[in-house]
C-alpha cells in the first residue's frame, strides 16, 4: 500500500489505494486547535445522510490516534461561478439547519456576541506582532493594520451601535455553520457541488459565515455574487431578525477585511 502525501495547512493528509479503490487518510495534527478532530467527526456523524451527496463518505475514525478514513473523489475546481452555484451553497447550509436540534459543538473561534466579531482581527494582529522583529518590514505593515483597526473601533464607539456589544445572541441567531466556507473547500462533481473540510464547524453566528465569505482569497469573484449569497442565505432563515443581521454585517465587514488582510500577511510571512 503506497501513501501519497497531499499538502495541507493544518493536518497530514494522504491518498492510498487498497482493493482497487482510492481512499483518503487524514491525521488531525493541528496543535493550536485540539478540537478539530471532534468537530469534524461529529459533523460527519450528524449528517450521515449527506455523505456521498454533498460531503465525503466517512468509513472510520479513531479518537485516540485522531485520524479518519474517507472515500476519495475526483473533484474539479469551480470555474465560471453562477448564481445557481451560489444557490446550491445556500441550500446546503439551510439543509444543515433543517433539523438542528441537539447539536452540541460550537464552531472553532465562533462568535456568540457582537464583541466577538470585533475582537477577532485584534487577536490576529496581536499574535502576528509577537512573531515579528520590531525593526522588520512586516512588523510595520502589521502596525498599519492595527492603526486601521483602532480607527474603526473608535468610530464605532463614537457613533454608538444600536445594540449591546456584550449581550449574548439569542439561540435563533446561531446556525450550524460549516465554517471555512469558501471555494478552496467547495468543488464541482458532475452537475453538483461538493463540500469539504468541517474541522471548524459548529454552532456560530450567521454574520461571521457571511462576512468571512466576502473575504476568502479563493472567493475572488464579483461582489454581486457575494451579495446574492448574503441575501439568499438570510432568506432561507425566516426566524432570524433580518434587519438587525444586515445592520451588523454592514458594521462588521470592515473588521473582517482587516482580519483577512492580517491572515494573508501571516501566510506571506510563513512562505
Amino acid at each position: 500500500m503506497k501513501l501519497t502525501h497531499i499538502p495541507s495547512n493544518n493536518n497530514k493528509i494522504f491518498k492510498f489505494n487498497i482493493f482497487a479503490k482510492n481512499f483518503i487518510l487524514k491525521f488531525y495534527t493541528n496543535k493550536k486547535h485540539k478540537n478539530l478532530f471532534y468537530n469534524e467527526i461529529f459533523f460527519y456523524k450528524k449528517f450521515l445522510n449527506f455523505q456521498d451527496i454533498f460531503i465525503p463518505k466517512r468509513y472510520l475514525s479513531n479518537s485516540f490516534f485522531k485520524f479518519g478514513i474517507f472515500k476519495f473523489y475526483s473533484l474539479q475546481k469551480v470555474e465560471n461561478l453562477t448564481l445557481t452555484d451560489i444557490n446550491i451553497c445556500c441550500k446546503f447550509i439551510y439543509l444543515l439547519n433543517k433539523n438542528a436540534q441537539e447539536y452540541h459543538y460550537s464552531a472553532i473561534e465562533g462568535c456568540f456576541k457582537p464583541i466577538d466579531h470585533i475582537k477577532a482581527p485584534l487577536n490576529k494582529i496581536k499574535n502576528l506582532k509577537k512573531k515579528l522583529n520590531k525593526n522588520s518590514f512586516y512588523y510595520h505593515r502589521v502596525l498599519k493594520l492595527q492603526k486601521k483597526y483602532i480607527q474603526l473601533f473608535w468610530n464605532l464607539k463614537k457613533n454608538g451601535p444600536k445594540f449591546d456589544l456584550y449581550k449574548l445572541y439569542p439561540k435563533n441567531r446561531l446556525i450550524i455553520s460549516p465554517s471555512d466556507f469558501g471555494f478552496h473547500n467547495i468543488f464541482r462533481i458532475s452537475d453538483n457541488l461538493f463540500f469539504l473540510d468541517f474541522e471548524h464547524s459548529g454552532l456560530d453566528d450567521m454574520c461571521k459565515l457571511i462576512c468571512d465569505f466576502y473575504f476568502f482569497p479563493a472567493n475572488n469573484f464579483n461582489s454581486d455574487l457575494k451579495n446574492h449569497f448574503k441575501e439568499n442565505l438570510i432568506d432561507q432563515f425566516c426566524n432570524i431578525d433580518e434587519i438587525r443581521l444586515n445592520y451588523e454585517i454592514d458594521i462588521f465587514l470592515p473588521f473582517y477585511k482587516i482580519k483577512w488582510e492580517t491572515l494573508i500577511l501571516n501566510k506571506q510571512i510563513n512562505g
